[in-house]
Order: structure tokens, then sequence, then C-alpha cells
């Protein structure tokens, strides 16, 4: 590979990787519920199943799984926000 092509490259999984959210967000409101059984105490879990249920207009569900991820994180900011919007 040339070196040019080999910087390219690298760069561009650099920026991919910037880009990730440390868990991969949940597809459908029944996939996040599964995953949240899987490990009911993970707060990560609980706010994708809060997005599944806001990106389906779910509003109060949606507060709840970010109540939810809050108490098990206090300082989830991005919960505390997808709350606020979800009101």
């Amino acid at each position: 590979m040339r070196p040019l092509t080999l910087l390219i490259s690298t760069a561009l999984v650099i920026a991919s990787v910037m880009f990730i959210t440390p868990v991969v967000q949940a597809q459908s409101v029944q996939e996040a519920k599964v995953r949240v059984a899987e490990k009911p105490d993970d707060p990560i879990r609980h706010y994708n199943l809060g997005l599944a249920y806001y990106n389906n207009s779910r509003y109060a569900e949606a507060i709840t799984a970010f109540q939810e991820a809050i108490k098990l994180k206090a300082d989830y900011k991005e919960a505390y926000y997808n709350m606020g919007q979800a009101q």
C-alpha cells in the first residue's frame, strides 16, 4: 500500500471511531428491552431504551427510561438532555 493511501485510510478509521458511541444504539424498543434485561444495572442500556422509545414517539416511556439511567448514573448529562427533549 502506498504511504499516502495508508495515511488516508488511517485518518478515515480514526475519524470514524471518534463518532461511535460506547454502545451501539438499539434498533428497536424490543431489542433495547432485551439488552436492559440482560444487564439492568447498566445506565447506557436504559439510555438506549429511552432513545428507542423517543424515536417511536413514546415520550412518557422514554422519560421513564432516561430517569432510570440517571438513577444509575447521576451525572448522565445526555440522559438529562434527552429527558428534557421528551417532555
